[in-house]
């Protein structure tokens, strides 16, 4: 039984912070979710590669290098604090540390609602006064236990690494520093670990970086189209049909979401749950985003409920159109 709920797509984690523009908070949303379309979809492990850099700010802290914004952290349940402590090691690392990369695992694990690995690696590089952190994300077939064996095998390249490792939740808290010998490439090194040649061939020609220009190329209409939607709910079921809507626009141009993957469980599968579970998003929203949808009606197609005042005219669990069934949906 999943005990805690991870959404591909919080769409609430989009509406503008405390003296943050629209226009900012669209485009930051726009990265999140061109990255969750790579990472969660029905593709083979090449195509997931997800590429993205931080800047190490003048603070000691990182920003994303596309949006200029600082990773919004959130403190809410047992997976957050875990990962979010992750991440301050990496930030820490930026600053301060001597090893040349960094890997971050996230092992399948049914606690945090995750059904599948992912691996971060992350290497500094710079350039006169400005250092970079280049981090690629990579979808995994691993289990939990070979996730932590792979770990360990890494880490006696850094001494570093002084935390024991024996859990999944461990690695979810402690990236692995580690330091490739015989001067060989980060990903050359990998390579030898992780036999899944196709991921090393995308990245050594830099088809990871073209996959994540079309990715935003892509999802920078659907927000355009569904940001004004984000802005106006009020409810967790708002939030998670926000996505769900977003899902199905983006599946128009080929990128199916996956029901679970590793950012955990896409929005049009929590949709179909939540009458039935209404709390299950209880530690994904805040306690101002409430569960309350009952105002709604039921699509004419598949008859699942669709809500209210929203100006919704496509099915969000079945893609049927207003315009096929006249003033029924």
């Amino acid at each position: 039984m999943i005990k805690e709920t991870s959404l591909a797509l919080n769409t609430r984690n989009w509406l503008p912070k405390e003296g943050e523009s629209v226009d900012r908070a669209r485009n930051r949303a726009t990265h999140d979710f061109a990255a969750a379309s790579i990472e969660q979809r029905k593709a083979p492990p090449e195509e997931r590669i997800n590429t993205f850099i931080y800047i190490l700010g003048k603070d000691g802290q990182l920003y994303d290098k596309e949006t200029g914004e600082k990773p919004t952290l959130r403190w809410a349940t047992e997976t957050d604090h875990l990962e979010n402590h992750a991440f301050q090691i990496m930030e820490l690392w930026a600053r301060e540390g001597s090893s040349e990369n960094l890997a971050w695992f996230s092992p399948p694990d049914d606690k945090h609602g995750y059904t599948e690995a992912r691996l971060v690696v992350s290497k500094i590089e710079k350039e006169k006064e400005e250092i970079s952190i280049i981090c690629r994300a990579f979808c995994l077939p691993y289990s939990k236990d070979e996730c932590i064996d792979l770990a360990k095998e890494i880490a006696v390249t850094s001494t570093e690494n002084t935390t024991h490792i024996n859990s999944g939740d461990t690695l979810r808290a402690f990236p692995i520093f580690f330091n490739p010998p015989n001067n060989l490439a980060w990903y050359e090194y990998l390579e030898e670990k992780i036999k899944e040649p196709n991921i090393w061939k995308k990245v050594k020609s830099g088809d990871d970086y073209r996959n994540k220009r079309e990715a935003l190329r892509l999802s920078r209409p659907v927000i355009e189209k569904h940001f004004d939607l984000i802005v106006a709910t009020e409810s967790a079921y708002g939030y998670v049909l926000a996505g769900a809507l977003m899902e199905r626009e983006i599946a128009m141009s080929g990128v199916i979401f996956q029901a679970r993957g590793s950012c955990g469980m896409s929005n049009q599968e929590a949709l179909g749950g939540f009458k039935n579970n209404s709390g299950i998003f209880d530690t994904v929203f805040s306690s101002a985003a409430t569960s309350n949808h009952e105002s709604s009606f039921s699509c004419p197609s598949c008859h699942k409920a669709i809500p209210s005042g929203l100006g919704i005219t496509v099915c969000p669990h079945c893609g049927a159109k207003k315009e096929d069934y006249g003033k029924c949906v």
